[in-house]
């Protein structure tokens, strides 16, 4: 697919938005439909293009059902890296300032982001990083399997610290602030691991992106001082993953991820049964092919959010779905039309 420059998509763009605005302004491109028939700049309204050539970008297609959102990050990325935008400054920006922490103990959870960080920081300091990993409810068991494989192959060494986290006080409830009080009682315990394994400074995997989200977890890691490297080097979801493509990191397509908590309603109490329910329902999709997904619970209601280039897949397989969540004790099964977006749950 050609990449296609839609002014408003880029002003409007999260993770690009300001910069893209300046580039775009910059370059005189004038806007181009993205439902532009043969997926070409219009030459006529930008005469000092070279004439005669095509100048869309063909980026490679991901493997997986992530490939829609992905593709609009990676989209993005290119043209800003057309205008001068440079991603491997913000990775030396970001290996410098890992060398300067000496040693390091990595919030890791075998995401995109930790995992890039992890990689690049055990590239940049060798043995002087460990990896610390949460083993609790919160966390699907594909995603600590995933992560303890990356560990083994690479040579790293990982602490996989367990927790009881529906014991911490006030997170069964499911506040809206329970991302805050859930992560500063990890971290408090990461610190204390990174201590014990004499490590510098705890760093988790934050991005540019985070910022600009509704993420309580942040206050934790502010309040505890510990350190976010990858928005020290100023780099964005998408510049992550497009050097974890070069890197050859599995993450690299790898569709995103969130606890499991934020499958539900704030303020519905969360049980251990309707934590391992949710993740059961999240895997009968998984494994019929949908990728960037979730399942959002409303009482006995599950709401299915998926991209929407995936409803078809989805629906043709309707009832057998139906039948599987059904019997998982839903008693209600629907598809969001909205498709997937990430903290639907988030308050307005």
């Amino acid at each position: 697919m050609l990449l296609r420059i839609n002014r408003d998509y880029l002003e409007q763009s999260r993770e690009f938005g300001a910069q893209a605005a300046v580039l775009l302004r910059r370059s005189r491109i004038a806007p181009v439909s993205k439902c532009h028939a043969d997926n070409k700049f219009y030459h006529a309204h930008n005469p000092h293009l070279l004439s005669g050539g095509d100048y869309g970008f063909k980026p490679p297609l991901p493997q997986g059902t992530s490939r829609r959102i992905i593709n609009h990050e990676l989209q993005i990325l290119k043209c800003l890296s057309f205008f001068g935008v440079n991603t491997m400054t913000k990775l030396d920006k970001l290996k410098e300032y890992l060398r300067g922490l000496g040693s390091v103990a990595v919030a890791f959870s075998g995401g995109v982001d930790s995992t890039f960080l992890l990689k690049v920081a055990h590239d940049v300091l060798g043995d002087n990083v460990l990896a610390l990993t949460a083993e609790n409810r919160f966390v699907p068991r594909r995603e600590l399997s995933a992560a303890n494989k990356f560990c083994t192959e690479n040579k790293i060494r990982q602490v996989i610290f367990m927790s009881d986290v529906l014991k911490i006080e006030g997170v069964k409830e499911n506040p809206v602030n329970r991302c805050y009080l859930c992560k500063r009682e990890l971290f408090k315990n990461f610190l204390r691991l990174a201590e014990e394994y004499n490590m510098a400074v705890v760093v988790e995997g934050s991005n540019m992106d985070d910022t600009k989200d509704f993420r309580p977890g942040m206050k934790a890691i502010a309040e505890l001082q510990i350190k976010s490297p990858l928005i020290a080097a100023g780099l964005y979801k998408a510049e992550i993953r497009e050097l974890s493509r070069e890197m050859n990191l599995p993450t690299w397509n790898k569709p995103s991820m969130a606890c499991l908590a934020s499958r539900f309603v704030y303020g519905e109490t969360l049980t251990a049964h309707k934590l391992a329910t949710v993740e059961k329902a999240e895997n009968i999709l998984l494994k019929r092919g949908l990728g960037q997904l979730r399942v959002r619970v409303h009482g006995n209601l599950a709401r299915i959010e998926i991209l929407p280039e995936d409803f078809p897949k989805l629906l043709s397989l309707r009832e057998e779905i139906s039948a599987r969540l059904k019997a998982l004790c839903f008693d209600y099964v629907t598809l969001d039309l909205q498709g997937f977006r990430s903290g639907s749950m988030n308050p307005l």
